[in-house]
C-alpha cells in the first residue's frame, strides 16, 4: 500500500468552500491555446540544430524530459527532433512551430521566455510556441540555412549560453551570435496522422471535479507553510520517493486528486475548461485529517477534487472552479522521474 509521506496542501483550503474569488484564484500566466491555421500542418521528422559560433548541437537531455543543452560534436537521437509546422505548407521563414524531443515532450519557453528552456512538455500552448527565422532574407528554410527561433509569448530568442558548450535558454534578445543555428535534416515533410491520443483520445469517459491550487514550495512564514506543512512536506510526493527539486516540479505537470488516488496514481489525466486543456500526472493525494476536512468540502458534488500544483495551475491559466477530466491511463510521461 502506498504510504503517504507528505501532508496534502490547498491554496483553497483557507476558504470553508470553494471560492472563485479573491485569493482562492490563481493568477493566470496569459498562456493562451494555440489555434492552428486552415493549411494542413507538415512535420519534419529527424531535425538537428547546431550553433554557428560553437560548432555544438542542441540536444534534449535524456531525450526529452529534461533540460536543453548544446554539448554534442555530433547528432545522434536526443539531438534529432520533429518540427511540426502548424501554419502548413513548406517551412517558410516566420512559421510558428512546435519542437518535439524523442520522448514526444514538447520544447517549452519557461515562463513563455526570458528564462529556462526545456523539453519537459506535453501541452501544445503558447510557451510551447516558437517562430523560426532565417537570419538574412526570407521564403523557405532549407538545410544549411542559418536560422533562429523565437519565443512567441515575450519574443525571446533561443540562446546558447557562450554560443555552444553548455545549457540553452530562451532570453536572447536578438538573433546574435549565441542564438544563431544551422539547420540540417530535413526532407519533405509529411501530414499528420489524425489525432487519436492524449486529449482527443477517442472513447473518453469525461467527468467532474472542482480545482484547486497549491504551491510544493510554499514561502517560510506563509499560511500554507505554517498552518498545513507546506515547508515541511516541501518537493515532496505521494507516489514519489525522495523530495524533488523546485526545478523538476517546475518542469511537470503535477495534480493531486482525492478521493481515488491509488487507483489512479501515476496516471495522466486530462483536464478541460471550455477550449482549453492540459495533460497532468497524478503525484499526489489531498488528507482530510491535515486540513479539517478541505478535501471533502472542497470536492463539493463533483466526481473528484483536483489540485493543481502551482506551476502547473499557472501554466494552464484556468481559475479555480467546476472543471472536466478524464483518464488517460498509465503515464506516457516520466512519473517521478
Amino acid at each position: 500500500m502506498l504510504q503517504f509521506k507528505r501532508s496534502k496542501l490547498f491554496l483553497g483550503a483557507t476558504c470553508s468552500a470553494l471560492l472563485l474569488t479573491g485569493a482562492c484564484a490563481p493568477v493566470s500566466d496569459g498562456q493562451d491555446d494555440v489555434t492552428e491555421t486552415a493549411s494542413s500542418p507538415l512535420l519534419f521528422s529527424g531535425v538537428s540544430f547546431k550553433t554557428v559560433l560553437g560548432g555544438r548541437f542542441v540536444g534534449a537531455q535524456n531525450n526529452g524530459g529534461g533540460a536543453v543543452t548544446a554539448t554534442a560534436t555530433s547528432a545522434q537521437a536526443w539531438e534529432k527532433f520533429t518540427i511540426d509546422d502548424i501554419n502548413g505548407g513548406s517551412l517558410v521563414s516566420g512559421d510558428s512551430i512546435f519542437i518535439t524531443a524523442g520522448t514526444g515532450q514538447y520544447f517549452q519557453a519557461a515562463n513563455g521566455g526570458g528564462s529556462t528552456l526545456n523539453a519537459a512538455s506535453w501541452n501544445r500552448q503558447g510557451w510551447e510556441t516558437f517562430r523560426i527565422v532565417k537570419k538574412s532574407g526570407s521564403g523557405t528554410i532549407v538545410n544549411g540555412d542559418i536560422v533562429g527561433l523565437q519565443a512567441v509569448t515575450t519574443g525571446h530568442w533561443v540562446s546558447a549560453e557562450n554560443g555552444g558548450g553548455s545549457t540553452v535558454f530562451a532570453y536572447g534578445a536578438t538573433l546574435g551570435s549565441w542564438e544563431q543555428l544551422t539547420i540540417s535534416g530535413l526532407s519533405g515533410g509529411t501530414t499528420p496522422p489524425p489525432t487519436g491520443t492524449g486529449c482527443d483520445a477517442p472513447g473518453l469517459v469525461w467527468k467532474t471535479a472542482n480545482k484547486t491550487n497549491y504551491t510544493s514550495y510554499p514561502d517560510p512564514g506563509s499560511e500554507e507553510c505554517t498552518e498545513y506543512n507546506g515547508c515541511t512536506w516541501a518537493g515532496q510526493f505521494a507516489a514519489c520517493s525522495g523530495k524533488k527539486p523546485e526545478s523538476w516540479v517546475a518542469a511537470h505537470n503535477i495534480a493531486a486528486v482525492f478521493p481515488n488516488m491509488n487507483a489512479l496514481k501515476l496516471h495522466d489525466l486530462c483536464l478541460k475548461s471550455g477550449s482549453k486543456t492540459i495533460v497532468v500526472t497524478v503525484l499526489d493525494t489531498c488528507a482530510d485529517s491535515d486540513c479539517s476536512g478541505c478535501c471533502t468540502r472542497n470536492k463539493g458534488d463533483a466526481d473528484a477534487l483536483i489540485d493543481l500544483e502551482s506551476y502547473t495551475n499557472a501554466r494552464w491559466g484556468v481559475p479555480d472552479g467546476r472543471i472536466q477530466w478524464a483518464d488517460l491511463g498509465p503515464t506516457k510521461g516520466s512519473g517521478c522521474n
